[in-house]
């Protein structure tokens, strides 16, 4: 009875020229960003926060959530896009966030120093 994050949703906010490591560089820019979006998933699901509370009053809901990740991997500008008709849902979320982070910084395939993120928290009793 845990939340299931959604698909993270990446859009460039500011572009930068980092030189890329030998790594990056050889693999291809798309997989590098897809690898990346897993693993920022990864951790979310990891740090995840469906509460007591709300599995005992039977709440269930999707949280929007969105934040500006900086290149080193910190999490700025942390906000609800759309809330889940329950107060406590979304501070749970905002807090998946705050716990989960910071993440790794970004690779250099991004060619960013930050990217604007929005992704769905589902909170859904099984």
């Amino acid at each position: 009875m845990e939340a299931k994050p959604g698909q993270a949703r990446l859009s460039h906010v500011a572009q930068s020229s980092p030189p890329p490591s030998d790594a990056v560089a050889k693999t291809p820019p798309e997989q590098v960003k897809n690898e990346y979006a897993g693993l920022i998933q990864t951790l979310i699901v990891r740090n995840r926060i469906y509460p007591a509370e709300a599995q005992r009053a039977r709440m269930e809901g999707t949280v929007a959530i969105r934040f500006l990740l900086m290149a080193d991997g910190k999490v700025k500008k942390l906000a609800i896009a759309q809330g889940s008709g329950h107060e406590i849902l979304d501070r749970a979320a905002k807090e998946t966030i705050r716990r989960s982070s910071p993440f790794p910084p970004i690779p250099a395939a991004f060619k960013t120093d930050r990217i604007d993120m929005t992704l769905n928290l589902n909170y859904k009793l099984d």
